[in-house]
């Protein structure tokens, strides 16, 4: 059960997520504020070609959108704020068909993301996919916990299929990895704070590397990152003990013998 954490059967966890909050998150900050200027006329434009596609029912909703790029003071406030959320659930849509996928279901995604969940689709049989865990609770005996979105094996033959869709030099290594699926407009865009969680859930699990799989919710464009899980897992470690020692409250001190 997750609520503002984890619950284990005596003790309660951290979030992994809300761990990396101690830091002042440049990456998703600028992310929120290319939302609310240039970047709000892009999606708007690629939404206008999802809807005179797929379906005539969302105009009401570009209509709204548009309607964002005039809205100021408070009322512009609100309506970027409602851009942000409309965003982080998109993606949180299509983690969830991706996962209905894996469980052996056929979902039906929303319009707006179609494109993105067939490539993520075409992804996952071109690559031979078949997953050690999915959406698995990840619990650490220091106390943080979170969800990694995919357990994988990966071999030789899956290496030679992905490597067109490899962003940068790194080379993806055999053996059991954990990928993480991101949601973007900016496909060639990684953040840190998604490798350094990848790290934590492959330093519990003995992966040896991560994979951030990036995809555009609107095209279906899709770069794949791989993860140093090791350096990765060292900066996590940091910022977790920081957590602890800046942020973390007095109850949860003592439930983990820290005070």
């Amino acid at each position: 059960m997750r609520k503002n954490g984890y619950y284990g059967e005596d003790k309660h966890y951290v979030s992994v997520t809300k761990v990396l909050k101690v830091l002042a998150k440049e990456g998703i900050e600028n992310w929120k504020i290319d939302i609310a200027t240039k970047g709000a006329v892009h999606n708007v434009l690629l939404e206008l070609n999802q809807v005179l596609r797929n379906s005539p029912e969302l105009v009401k909703g570009f209509i709204h959108r548009t309607d964002l790029l005039t809205s100021s003071g408070d009322q512009g406030r609100l309506a970027l704020q409602k851009e942000f959320e409309s965003a982080t659930g998109l993606g949180t849509e299509l983690h969830n068909t991706i996962q209905s996928l894996f469980n052996g279901s056929n979902p039906t995604p929303n319009k707006i993301i179609e494109r993105a969940f067939n490539s993520v689709k075409d992804f996952i049989e071109k690559m031979g996919i078949k997953p050690e865990g999915v959406e698995k609770t990840i619990q650490s005996e220091d106390g943080w916990a979170g969800t990694l979105d995919l357990l994988q094996n990966v071999d030789a033959k899956m290496i030679r299929k992905m490597m067109t869709y490899v962003y940068g030099k790194t080379e993806i290594q055999e053996g059991l990895t954990v990928c993480d699926w991101k949601t973007t407009k900016n496909v060639k865009q990684f953040y840190d704070e998604s490798a350094w969680q990848i790290s934590a859930y492959a330093k519990k699990v003995g992966a040896t590397q991560g994979l951030i799989i990036n995809v555009n919710k609107l095209t279906g464009e899709i770069k794949v990152k791989p993860v140093d899980v090791v350096k990765g897992y060292e900066k996590f470690d940091s910022i977790f003990n920081a957590w602890k020692m800046c942020k973390a409250p007095q109850w949860w001190k003592k439930e983990w013998g820290l005070m």
